[in-house]
């Protein structure tokens, strides 16, 4: 893997990292936030499942989602930087 690769790669894995970390511990202040667009904005409420966000169990599925993300992370750097190439 060249440099610019690498770069671009561990951009990516950071990025998964810290979309992963604010889906689980800020699951609430985001949620607040996605009920205030849907009510807020008239074209929010067209999209056929944005009505996902006024759910209770909206949270959870945000932490969920979180933690997908997270073996997703995993999983990328175990694919990209310690699994050797067949040779």
């Amino acid at each position: 893997m060249t440099t610019g690769e690498t770069v671009v790669m561990l951009v990516l894995v950071v990025g998964l990292a810290i979309t992963g970390w604010i889906c689980i511990y800020k699951a609430e202040a985001l949620a607040a936030r996605q009920r205030r667009q849907y009510e807020k904005y008239a074209f929010v409420r067209f999209n056929p499942f944005s009505v996902m966000v006024t759910k209770s169990w909206y949270p959870m599925y945000l932490r969920v989602s979180g933690v997908l993300i997270w073996l997703w992370d995993v999983t990328l750097v175990y694919l990209l930087w310690f699994r050797k190439p067949p040779q």
